[in-house]
């Protein structure tokens, strides 16, 4: 039974026995993806299993031999080349975004939007509690209770407001 928490993604290619994806077989054999996708269509390829998987050690022997008969090197245009690169830069640019992210989350500099918005709703409603047992506790006539209590109420949506956009920066 294979655990499905493994991942291949790590595994030492020399000895993979079956890539999943033409992905995965392009990696192991260090080509592109188009240079797998080109080979998948020529006569006399390994092809795939009954599964869709790929056996490595063919492909691999195959990959070989095309590039000694043919003498091709199995490498991209520079087009190709530089859209692959840039590709490959964009996603070690987003793998490392995310894990700076995550360790500033661990370092506490920065917090979760949900997290700030819980504890806004807190304080907002802690800070209603307070002003407004005290001027009830003062017996303020009505006019004076709810012209104050639509200044507070506008005061507090406006701080909500302003720490809503500063969390959707």
């Amino acid at each position: 039974m294979i655990n499905s928490g493994f991942s291949l993604e790590f595994a030492n290619t020399d000895t993979r026995r079956w890539a999943r994806s033409r992905d995965e077989l392009a990696q192991i054999l260090d080509c592109s993806l188009i240079t797998v996708s080109r080979m998948l269509k020529e006569p006399g390829n390994p092809g795939r299993t009954a599964n869709g998987s790929y056996e490595v050690e063919k492909w691999r022997e195959y990959f070989e031999e095309r590039k000694e008969l043919t003498g091709d090197n199995l490498s991209l245009s520079a087009e190709d080349s530089s859209r692959l690169a840039a590709a490959r830069i964009r996603r070690e640019e987003a793998r490392a975004e995310r894990e700076e992210l995550l360790l500033d989350k661990e370092r506490r500099l920065v917090v979760p939007a949900q997290e700030v918005e819980t504890a806004w709703g807190e304080a907002y409603e802690k800070i209603k509690q307070i002003f407004f047992a005290e001027i009830v506790e003062k017996e303020a006539n009505e006019e004076i209770f709810y012209t104050l209590r639509e200044r507070y109420e506008t005061a507090l949506r406006n701080i909500a407001a302003f720490f809503a956009d500063a969390a959707n920066r």
